[in-house]
């Protein structure tokens, strides 16, 4: 089991019974990890419009930028769960927030936002999720004390 799914059965209570391996750690399976733990998940259109006709000209980097929360530190850790994981199999991909830009830019497995990806900002404990449906949404985690 990665460190990342590891810091999610770790912060969000029940989690495991949703996202119990990577295989299942997808959108979906998250977000109902998060409202059975009391979380409200709010899904917005990553573009105006069928997302299906506009996938094909979607850039990661604008993406990126909607789905990456401002209040974020550029120093901490971000574990990205992308399709490539699966794919492959392969560990989550981890980076600065400082080098996210440069890693999408670099990132060699097709388009990072063509299904399923989340990224789990370790210090500020918030999860972007981007749905395969062209959907996003941002969770900050409550650590319970």
């Amino acid at each position: 089991m990665s460190w990342m799914l590891q810091e999610l059965h770790r912060l969000i209570p029940g989690c495991e019974r949703y996202v119990p391996d990577e295989f299942q750690l997808t959108a979906d399976h998250l977000t109902k990890a998060f409202i059975a733990a009391g979380y409200r998940v709010d899904y917005h259109p990553i573009v105006d419009g069928d997302w299906d006709l506009m996938k094909p000209t979607a850039d990661d980097l604008e993406i990126l930028e909607t789905v990456c929360p401002a209040e974020t530190s550029n120093a901490e850790d971000v574990w990205i769960y992308s399709a490539a994981c699966w794919r492959e199999p392969r560990e989550p991909f981890r980076t600065n927030a400082s080098e996210l830009r440069e890693f999408v830019e670099a990132y060699d497995y097709g388009m990072l936002f063509d299904s399923d990806t989340i990224l789990l900002f370790v210090e500020s404990k918030i999860v972007s999720l981007f749905h395969h449906e062209g959907y996003w949404a941002r969770v900050r985690i409550q650590v319970q004390s």
